[in-house]
């Protein structure tokens, strides 16, 4: 693959302007590694994932992303973001955790194997650029996956606030997805975990700190009441039940229920001499209205279709074609106020677009203010605006779908 050039690194520099990336494969080995992080650690390490590429030059994983990127995608933060970074690569203290922390463990009891691996190998923020490189031997968990993964939406995550959220987000994902897409059985589903497993799912119990907890880890079915009690000796909060409940798990479930396309409730599995509570059983499901006004199509009929093709074709001043024209409302839903948003804003830079179609596309797609456009006649934009699109295909495909 070799060297990219400036113009491919300008080209992914700007691409989630246009928003193709919302969702992207998970493996669900890394959802279900057990580990401590921060909500932005994890949010660095979702940014890794996505813009994962393999070199087979160097025979390397590597992601590069660049200073708008990241504040793209994180959306503002406090202080620096040189400051933020650097303390998830090296942290003050090394009770913190660091990006350089992820691990995935391999055990056969049978075979009485078990071997462990970073997932990322090395890290660093320098000129505005976050390169993290990942291990190669993880390769078939990071690149071109197409069994046992999780399809996710990042900006629903980063809307959390919690890294507990975040994690409890990507577990009941895994779950829904799994029963529903894969043994098709659709609706709403439940799926119980152990208190003490999910304590250490969520990093509020990190086995790293005990070398005892790891070991009893490696066996085929760990003593949690064991773990449960080690873990009580160190100063981690929610050691109660009591405060588990209500700082951490009544939080991420109301927050993911609140702010993703999920619905997460629970129940208490409780057990024992004054009922303690041994596991818990999440039931999840879609919110089906959110979907159903999301995903279908707005019923118009074939006059009104004609009327916001021939607006469109008005708006851009006969510069496109009429398939063109259609394919544009397509993208748009036939939203005749977005499409012609779109096109106005296109023409007040017409100027620096070489690509018109294309251009209103990706506007459409990324919903484009004039604040983030007007003004910008750096060569970034109209490079991105060039890329070979194949416009018969592209109208093909939206009229299919």
């Amino acid at each position: 693959m070799g060297r990219k050039s400036a113009e491919q690194r300008e080209r992914e520099q700007i691409q989630l302007y246009t928003g193709y990336q919302n969702n992207y494969k998970k493996s669900n080995t890394l959802i279900n590694a057990k580990g401590r992080s921060t909500l932005l650690g994890m949010k660095l390490f979702t940014i890794g994932i996505i813009h994962a590429k393999y070199d087979d030059d160097t025979n390397e994983i590597v992601s590069v992303v660049y200073s708008g990127q990241l504040k793209k995608m994180l959306g503002s933060t406090s202080g620096s973001l040189f400051t933020h970074i650097k303390e998830q690569i090296h942290p003050k203290s090394k009770k913190n955790p660091s990006l350089l922390d992820w691990r995935i463990i391999y055990e056969d009891d049978k075979a009485k194997k078990i071997s462990a691996s970073n997932v990322i190998t090395d890290a660093e923020f320098a000129d505005g650029v976050l390169k993290i490189t990942f291990n190669t031997k993880l390769k078939d968990y990071i690149i071109g996956l197409n069994k046992n993964f999780t399809m996710l939406d990042y900006e629903e995550q980063f809307h959390l606030s919690s890294q507990y959220s975040y994690r409890l987000y990507e577990m009941c994902k895994q779950q829904i997805d799994y029963i529903n897409y894969v043994e098709k059985r659709k609706g709403p589903i439940e799926w119980t975990c152990n208190l003490t497993e999910l304590k250490l799912k969520l990093g509020i119990i990190d086995a790293r700190e005990y070398p005892e907890i790891e070991e009893l880890l490696k066996k085929e079915n760990p003593d949690y009441d064991r773990i449960e009690e080690i873990s009580k000796n160190s100063a981690k909060k929610y050691s109660a039940y009591s405060d588990f409940k209500k700082n951490a798990l009544d939080k991420a479930a109301r927050e993911v229920t609140e702010k993703t396309s999920l619905d997460v409730d629970y129940e208490e599995n409780k057990a024992g001499r004054g009922g303690k509570v041994r596991g818990i059983t999440f039931r999840v499901k879609y919110k089906e209205a959110d979907v159903v006004e999301e995903t279908q199509p707005k019923k118009i009929s074939e006059e009104e279709m004609d009327n916001i093709i021939d607006d469109i074709y008005e708006a851009c001043m006969g510069r496109l074609k009429v398939s063109e024209c259609r394919a544009i409302a397509k993208e748009s839903g036939y939203n005749k106020d977005k499409a012609i948003k779109a096109c106005n804003l296109a023409m007040k830079n017409i100027d620096n677009i070489s690509n018109l179609p294309g251009w209103i596309i990706a506007a459409i797609r990324g919903e484009y203010e004039d604040r983030k456009i007007i003004g910008k006649k750096t060569s970034g934009f109209s490079k991105f605006e060039q890329r070979s699109y194949d416009y018969n295909e592209l109208e093909k495909m939206l009229t299919e779908n």
